[in-house]
């Protein structure tokens, strides 16, 4: 096979027609060409830099330009004093460029650090207000007596036993597992703020060292957060500069690096660490941050529930209440479509309440404002701590049916009490309807404020 040769004057067309067409793989082919057969012929290796750089327009990371370097030493050697010191400074004026390129990348990686740490930081905060609002509301200080909507709610149920063993009839049924329900609740309720000899009561001074440890946690988190916060402005304000000085010809190949996705990127190795997923987490920090996995992990351990003592606490102590508060993590955001409901149902109670006012003639006065009266406070008392809070339905229907079931029971009994007979389609059908059209828009508005407040308590 004839071994293909050329003349330095046919590479040297061949190369300038690659520079004006910029077909940097034909100037490829030539310059390897040229350092083959001419080795001495600083064009070859020069041509080469340029082919490899696309004319100094496209970046090159630090393992290519160390290879480049050689060219560059060779093309210097063998250049012309003039050429060769151009040479030199286009290339390192190139090199300079594609440093910034790094140091973009290195500041793009502190700048997604510093917003982890505080998005971190952040959380430890909520996990620790949590417990301060479950510790105080559950009367662990031993500062106020707690459940005592529970504990009014038990007395109801034994009252209207006592009062339907006075006047007996089928309701017996209903009121006296209700009525041993209300004794438990009324004992448990005295058990846990009387009774037992701690009975949720720990030692102030042990507790209040407790919390006050935990709020020094949080202002030391806090103080954390205002000095990274500053560090992170200085790095936001870095970054703008370092783009500035980027040729513009890089910027489209370093799109990503551009993008002030720091804050998005934060949340998602957030969200991978929440869900134990282990392997993405440490994929994420390592590739989006300048942090170690395992010196992250560690730094959580002062505010994790194995070593927060609060944590311990309530775990030993109030496993019932633990669950809840489990629950309470999960509530869900008020949505507008829940105040749109609000007003509706508002709606159906006014007009029900009005339709029923011309219409009292078909049930029993005393009856009616006894059961509405008791109907009112079970709907305001109700105690959404221990009740359902995973949402605002949950909320209200669970409001909902407490409400009408303690206001038909009162209504049922005091009826019987009166006229001495009680038919069962009244008692368990039209009486509960009318109470459910009645009450369902303020319950739902009490089951919102209510809902509302728990929910900001818990997420201060």
């Amino acid at each position: 096979m004839k071994k293909e040769k050329y003349t330095l004057k046919q590479l040297k067309s061949m190369h300038d027609k690659a520079i004006t067409d910029e077909d940097y793989d034909l100037l490829l082919d030539v310059s390897c060409k040229i350092k083959k057969f001419f080795p001495k012929n600083y064009l070859g290796y020069y041509s080469y830099i340029i082919a490899k750089t696309k004319n100094y327009k496209f970046w090159q990371d630090d393992g290519m330009i160390k290879e480049l370097k050689d060219d560059l030493s060779n093309a210097v050697s063998f250049a012309k004093k003039d050429a060769a010191k151009k040479i030199e400074d286009e290339f390192n004026e190139y090199v300079n460029d594609c440093k910034e390129v790094e140091n973009l990348e290195k500041v793009k990686k502190e700048l997604t650090s510093k917003i982890f740490l505080n998005d971190l930081r952040s959380d430890s905060i909520s996990f620790i207000n949590q417990n301060i609002t479950t510790f105080n509301s559950y009367n662990i200080k031993g500062k106020k007596i707690v459940n005592v909507y529970d504990f009014i709610n038990g007395l109801f149920y034994v009252f209207c036993m006592i009062f339907n063993l006075v006047f007996k009839n089928y309701l017996l049924i209903l009121t006296i597992p209700f009525g041993i329900f209300g004794l438990i609740t009324i004992y448990s309720f005295l058990n846990m703020n009387f009774i037992k000899k701690d009975s949720l009561f720990f030692k102030r001074s042990s507790n209040k060292k407790l919390l006050d440890s935990a709020r020094e946690k949080i202002n030391t988190l806090k103080k954390e957060i205002d000095k990274t916060d500053e560090v992170i402005n200085i790095l936001k304000d870095r970054k703008v500069t370092i783009i500035s000085r980027i040729p513009s010809c890089f910027q489209e190949q370093i799109s990503d690096l551009i993008k002030d996705d720091e804050d998005k990127t934060s949340q998602s190795i957030l969200e991978e660490l929440k869900k134990n997923n282990i392997s993405s987490f440490t994929y994420l920090i390592n590739e989006k941050t300048d942090l170690k996995a395992d010196e992250v992990i560690a730094s959580l351990r002062p505010y994790s529930k194995e070593e927060d003592e609060l944590s311990k606490i309530i775990d030993s102590k109030l496993i019932e209440i633990k669950n809840g508060q489990r629950r309470t993590l999960l509530m869900k955001e008020i949505k507008p479509f829940n105040y749109v409901m609000t007003i509706i149902l508002m709606t159906i109670s006014v007009l029900s309440f009005i339709v029923l006012i011309k219409n009292l003639y078909e049930i029993n006065f005393i009856s009616f404002i006894i059961a509405l009266v008791t109907g009112i406070i079970s709907m305001l008392i109700y105690n959404i701590n221990t009740g359902k809070h995973s949402s605002l339905n949950d909320t209200f229907n669970d409001n909902l049916l407490s409400t009408v079931f303690n206001a038909s029971l009162m209504y049922d009994l005091v009826y019987f009490s009166i006229t001495g007979r009680l038919v069962f389609t009244y008692a368990f059908l039209e009486i509960p309807i009318i109470f459910i059209l009645i009450f369902i828009g303020f319950v739902m508005l009490v089951s919102l404020m209510k809902y509302n407040y728990l929910l900001k308590k818990l997420r201060k």
